[in-house]
């Protein structure tokens, strides 16, 4: 794409892989030349469309003086810039035409000659140069170029110049030639000095947007009465007057307990400050408070906002009320006798905290709490009032209520329930529940409750008959009495375990020799008695007492065969009584 000694210039979007360069020369055939090749990768993202991609979002340039060589300065603006995620422009039709994307530059005319160009070793394709004055939408072109920077070592490079008029904008439109796109370094000088741009002054009332403390609406004067920096113009009126005060509850939150137990709660009593124009809050407050459907049992000033700013010379009084009409609580409190000191203005404080206890009932109750006038302690009624700098002001007085819920839900169904029998005996276990408000176990056998309460995971049934199958289901109470269903039933049936005897010993001495070999022949051929244990001798296990165990019996004694299928030692065997001792 070039001839010598211009460059040949290549950018564009590959996928990831192995490319190859083919480098060649034009001037003639056979011909040779020295070159360098330089390949640089950046990261791309074709969805990063420039913040400058159209006319209306042109990136203003900004100069500063440079040396220009033999003593003189020149005003130089540098970009670096890629056009590879850019949009096709329209407004090149007209001025430069191409089908490549392009970014858009915006600067203010000196009256001076201006050079734009794209020479620099950091443009990598084909350029192309349009400049436009006017305003978008309604541009005219100045003048475009595409090939014109006359270093030997670039091609396909753009540089245009014009004579500014003072005053007048002008649009710098950086594409290619046909559609190409990539990086480019574009340099904008003069020899004159450029103006700054106006500061914005975007409501046009005399005061730079930097500066102007409302710069959505005119506020030329700049008034701000209540010193918060906002304007007048774009704040709420300056409220002239004492403070609003406003007595609320925090932590009014649902209790749930047991049906007839004791339930606790705590709420804060909250001080909300608004419209302050000075510099401190609340000096001092007094309060009533009640609780209808429950009862205040203490109140308190300790770890809230107004403990913390109750100096030493500071009062409080917090008091329960009592009597028919009259159950409550009060508080009253003077901040500081001896110094300005109060809570911070336009905040909400926390002035108290109330403990509110109760009962649970069957079924879910309410609690209201509410700010009432006239409560009386050991002194006179108190009323609910808040000074500021010496002005008695009446607040308003909010009010919340949470529920008492009774705790129905039951704890979840034991799991693991295993059991095993033995004779005349069934033992159960599961695995444990690990609620915090577990009561205990009930177990269930054959559909009747056996054992209730039971604070261990495990259970022993001796009440039960061998050869008779029981099914068993295990069950969580909670310490409320809630009870979860029965776990899946496991059935169990116990059954004698049998004596303990030595296999194949026919006469019960608790030996093996060769006269059980010849009782077994005696039982079975000479009318000899029954033995005691006739599932004991069935020597090779095939559930019957024939010639074979004989047989068996004498080999393993004197021929070394195979011994009796259930062993030498003592076994528990089913039907037989105990002879191994």
């Amino acid at each position: 794409m070039g001839i010598n000694p211009q460059n040949s210039c290549l950018s564009g979007n590959l996928p990831a892989g192995t490319y190859y360069f083919c480098i060649f020369e034009r001037s003639g055939a056979n011909s040779c030349g020295s070159y360098t090749l330089w390949v640089e990768e950046e990261e791309f993202n074709p969805g990063d469309v420039p913040e400058n991609d159209t006319c209306a979002d042109a990136e203003e340039l900004a100069f500063e003086e440079q040396a220009a060589g033999f003593g003189r300065t020149a005003w130089v603006s540098t970009i670096d810039g890629n056009t590879l995620a850019a949009n096709y422009d329209r407004e090149n039709a007209s001025c430069g035409a191409s089908n490549a994307p392009g970014v858009w530059y915006k600067m203010t005319g000196n009256g001076a000659a201006i050079s734009a160009q794209t020479c620099g070793a950091g443009s990598r394709y084909d350029t192309r140069l349009s400049v436009y004055s006017g305003a978008c939408g309604a541009l005219r072109c100045v003048t475009s170029n595409d090939d014109a920077c006359n270093n030997a070592a670039t091609c396909c490079l753009s540089q245009t110049n014009w004579t500014s008029t003072e005053g007048v904008d002008y649009y710098i439109l950086v594409h290619g030639f046909s559609a190409s796109s990539g990086l480019f370094e574009l340099r904008v000088s003069s020899p004159e000095s450029f103006s700054p741009p106006a500061p914005a002054d975007g409501d046009e009332d005399g005061v730079i947007d930097d500066e102007d403390n409302c710069p959505d609406d005119p506020n030329p004067d700049q008034e701000d009465c209540d010193g918060d920096g906002v304007g007048d113009a774009c704040s709420e009126p300056c409220v002239v007057g004492p403070p609003v005060y406003a007595l609320g509850f925090v932590g009014c939150d649902e209790v749930s307990g047991y049906t007839g137990n004791a339930y606790s709660t705590y709420v804060d009593l909250v001080l909300a400050d608004s419209n302050n124009n000075s510099d401190s809050g609340a000096q001092s407050w007094s309060l009533g408070v009640v609780a209808r459907g429950g009862s205040i049992t203490e109140i308190s000033t300790e770890g809230t906002d107004a403990g913390e700013a109750i100096d030493a010379t500071g009062f409080q009084i917090n008091e329960i009320t009592s009597g028919d009409g009259n159950e409550g609580a009060i508080s009253a409190v003077v901040v500081s006798f001896s110094t300005s000191a109060a809570l911070p203005p336009n905040s909400r404080s926390s002035i108290a905290t109330i403990t509110v206890e109760g009962d649970v009932g069957d079924e879910a109750g309410t609690v209201e709490l509410a700010y009432r006038e006239g409560l009386s302690g050991q002194g006179r009624p108190v009323e609910n009032v808040v000074t500021h700098e010496g002005v008695t002001i009446r607040p308003e007085r909010g009010s919340c209520s949470f529920s008492v819920v009774p705790d129905v839900t039951p704890p979840a169904v034991p799991s693991g329930l295993a059991a095993e029998a033995g004779d005349a005996v069934v033992t159960l276990d599961w695995n444990d529940n690990t609620e915090s408000d577990l009561g205990g176990y009930n177990l269930s056998r054959d559909g009747s409750v056996i054992a209730s309460d039971l604070s261990e995971s495990s259970y022993t049934d001796e009440d039960v008959a061998n050869d008779v199958t029981y099914s068993y289901s295990v069950s969580s109470v909670d310490a409320g009495g809630n009870e979860s269903d029965g776990s899946g039933p496991v059935e169990a049936t116990p059954e004698a375990l049998g004596g303990s005897q030595v296999p194949g010993d026919y006469n019960q001495d608790a030996g093996i020799d060769l006269s059980d070999a010849i009782s077994v022949f005696g039982f079975l051929f000479l009318g000899r008695a029954d033995p005691s244990c006739p599932s004991g001798l069935d020597f090779n296990g095939d559930s019957a007492l024939d010639l074979s165990d004989g047989i068996g019996l004498l080999n393993w004694l004197f021929q070394g065969g195979p011994g009796h299928v259930l062993g030498v030692d003592c076994v528990q065997i089913v039907d037989c009584e105990d002879a191994c001792n």
